[in-house]
């Protein structure tokens, strides 16, 4: 927090199963305020710390949100990412479309071309399609992220929106880029950088200018892996922020060289 106290949030389906739980365990009702104490233990920090957010449309908060610094927070924005990607396919559809080859092209040049066009005009009416379904579920999302948003503002975060997560036009409920699940970071220079899971060209430079430019992140330098590796993570449902656990402190290139050293201690 501002104050520099440590602070945890919790889905409220997170914290309903975890009432229940207790209740089952100890034989009677608990209410939401022994659940979150009981959360808090777990997590090494003070229970008025410990707040109950809603799902922002996911199974996994960090799918929809990470914390940036002191206090603050970047919320996906789901009508925006709908937005972003109906432009994006609008965009496709205008520079795929076939060109004429010309009053001196041959016969099969010409049927060549009425048949590429005939494909395209397909893709034009399946776009359609895809632009109602993809709007409609950007605002079924955004929805549950409005509710975040406001427990987490309620908490006395500073919360940020942002296009972070583009789903599938094929399939609008999946994710396909998905920016927010990273790990944020301060390097030895305190430098603030990100590392997040790749996409395409378009949606990377996109984040890029948000998280750089943007948004008050004050993140200099950002780091995408590989794009081929998203959707392998995505299909197991997480990103990098749930397959890592950063903790702890530096610790000097000459301790990891030591096969046995006596005590580890932070670098300079």
């Amino acid at each position: 927090m501002p104050n520099h106290e440590g602070y945890a949030l919790v889905g409220r389906d997170s914290l309903a199963v975890t009432r229940a739980k207790l209740a089952l365990d100890l034989g009677r009702e608990v209410s939401d305020k022994t659940a979150l104490s009981a959360i808090a233990r777990d997590h090494g920090q003070k229970a008025p710390n410990v707040y109950a957010v809603e799902q922002p449309g996911e199974f996994h908060i960090d799918m929809r949100m990470m914390c940036l610094g002191p206090g603050e927070v970047v919320l996906n924005d789901a009508r925006e990412a709908a937005e972003v990607q109906v432009g994006w396919l609008k965009d496709d559809i205008v520079t795929s479309k076939p060109r004429h080859p010309g009053p001196e092209s041959s016969v099969w040049q010409r049927l060549n071309f009425h048949r590429k066009l005939f494909f395209h005009k397909r893709r034009e009416r399946r776009l359609e399609d895809q632009i109602v379904a993809l709007l409609e579920e950007g605002e079924r999302s955004a929805s549950f992220e409005d509710l975040t948003a406001k427990d987490l503002k309620t908490a006395g975060l500073t919360v940020h929106r942002m296009a972070g997560v583009f789903v599938d036009p094929e399939n609008p409920t999946e994710d396909m880029f998905n920016f927010v699940n990273g790990r944020p970071g301060v390097d030895r220079s305190n430098q603030r950088f990100f590392v997040g899971l790749g996409g395409d060209s378009r949606s990377e430079v996109y984040v890029a200018r948000k998280l750089m430019q943007d948004l008050p992140t004050g993140i200099v330098r950002l780091h995408f892996l590989d794009r081929e590796l998203t959707p392998s993570t995505l299909g197991l449902f997480g990103g990098i922020k749930c397959r890592t656990k950063p903790e702890g402190d530096l610790i000097s290139k000459q301790q990891l060289r030591s096969p046995s050293p006596p005590q580890l201690a932070p670098a300079p």
